[in-house]
């Protein structure tokens, strides 16, 4: 009796192949790397991806479009922020599309793009960099396999060592 095919589905450990283009460009890809190995069902994918990867197979491919608002959002007005420009570092470079990581002063860590420079403030935009935009993605399965229980506890696929959780499961000690 022929084995069932393993489908991509809840719990199971993907490998994926993949080619994002982003207004035309590509992003980002896999190719000469490893396919990116995760965790299905877990939040490791964008949710638009995740659902039309399901019930997929080995060897199979398609292009999927994600349209904002089940990829990184959609632009949020709120989230620009004016700073003056004395809070930066003398001689400091404004330019706009410039990324930034800004400490919130209670030790989290926020990131930014210039989005605007005026005369005396400049505009930060908090919004992830792909917030507003569809994306497309040509994906293949490389391979499927169950889930390890750590992988299930932790929620995202074990690479091996402490890595793989940052610390934060029982498996690192």
């Amino acid at each position: 009796m022929e084995s069932e095919k393993m489908v991509v589905g809840q719990d199971k450990v993907v490998h994926l192949d993949y080619v994002l283009t982003v207004e035309g460009e590509i992003a980002d890809s896999t190719a000469g790397r490893e396919p990116l190995p995760y965790l299905h069902g877990h939040n490791n994918l964008i949710k638009g991806l995740e659902v039309q990867l399901e019930g997929m197979q080995v060897g199979e491919g398609k292009t999927v479009t994600v349209d904002p608002e089940n990829a990184y959002g959609v632009l949020d007005d709120s989230a620009f922020m004016d700073m003056e420009k004395n809070k930066f570092p003398e001689n400091f470079e404004f330019n706009i599309g410039r990324p930034l990581r800004l400490n919130t002063g209670d030790g989290r860590i926020m990131s930014a793009t210039i989005s605007e420079v005026k005369d005396d403030v400049v505009v930060l935009d908090f919004n992830h960099p792909l917030a507003g935009k569809s994306l497309t993605f040509e994906v293949s399965i490389s391979d499927i396999r169950e889930a390890t229980e750590i992988e299930l506890s932790v929620g995202r696929v074990d690479m091996g060592g402490c890595a793989s959780c940052s610390g934060s499961c029982d498996s690192c000690g």
